[in-house]
């Protein structure tokens, strides 16, 4: 499992404008101006994507959402943190826009993903009831649409 940037800078830039709504920092920028990686979307996809997917919810819930909808589990290790954002912003901020994805285990492939700039997270296990982060369970959490 793997997401294709550092996270949390949306959600630490929007701290940042609620104390400050003139703030011109890379961070507020971050959070003004989201930007899609549709400049590597088709890469990752050449390379072996086999699910992939934008994070807008927060790391943890569209991670879940992933696992769900492939039937597998999430075990979670390393998580890439914007400098300057939390690692909260980073698991269950949302708005970054960074794709998540999978791809199966190659030397090939992981040299191909580290020259774009990905980072590997975790790994997608067979028993769908596992939401693991560093060896602890984890409840999904991010944006809610439900009002």
């Amino acid at each position: 499992l793997w997401v294709s940037g550092d996270l949390g800078g949306s959600s630490a830039g929007l701290r940042i404008l609620r104390r400050d709504p003139t703030d011109l920092s890379a961070l507020a920028q971050r959070h003004r101006r989201p930007r899609a990686r549709t400049d590597i979307a088709v890469r990752l996809a050449e390379i072996g994507a086999t699910a992939m997917m934008d994070i807008s919810d927060g790391l943890l819930l569209d991670a879940h959402r992933m696992a769900t909808a492939s039937n597998l589990g999430i075990e979670l290790v390393e998580i890439p943190i914007v400098t300057g954002a939390t690692e909260d912003d980073a698991l269950s901020g949302g708005e970054d826009y960074e794709l998540l994805f999978s791809v199966a285990e190659s030397d090939l492939v992981a040299n191909d993903l580290l020259a774009l700039g990905c980072r590997q997270i975790g790994r997608l296990v067979a028993d769908s009831r596992v939401r693991v982060l560093r060896g602890h369970t984890f409840e999904p959490s991010g944006w809610s649409h439900h009002w």
